[in-house]
């Protein structure tokens, strides 16, 4: 696999090659067994990636949300007073 291979595999994903580009593509496909082999291998990745980021911003987008939500609809917590009471044994922690 070589750079302008990499170029060629974006730009037929990306359907911006013209028609006989297209068409030599395909006919590359079919001839050149390596060079199909490194296109589904490339395709997989671009694919598994692109999946990747993008379910990475829709946590993302998920979390930003119920952050809004929460700051706009649920009362801010505070501190809870604590007090230690001191026995005859053991410090004991009453809240």
């Amino acid at each position: 696999m070589n750079e302008l291979d990499l170029e060629l595999y974006e730009a037929y994903l990306d359907n911006t090659l013209d028609s006989e580009a297209k068409k030599a593509f395909e006919a590359r496909l079919l001839d050149d067994t390596s060079f199909k082999e490194s296109f589904e291998a490339y395709k997989e990745t671009s694919v598994y990636l692109s999946e990747k980021f993008s379910d990475q911003e829709d946590l993302n987008a998920f979390e930003n949300n119920l952050k809004n939500l929460s700051e706009e609809h649920l009362p801010k917590k505070r501190p809870r007073a604590t007090r230690l009471k001191f026995g005859s044994t053991q410090p004991q922690l009453y809240c």
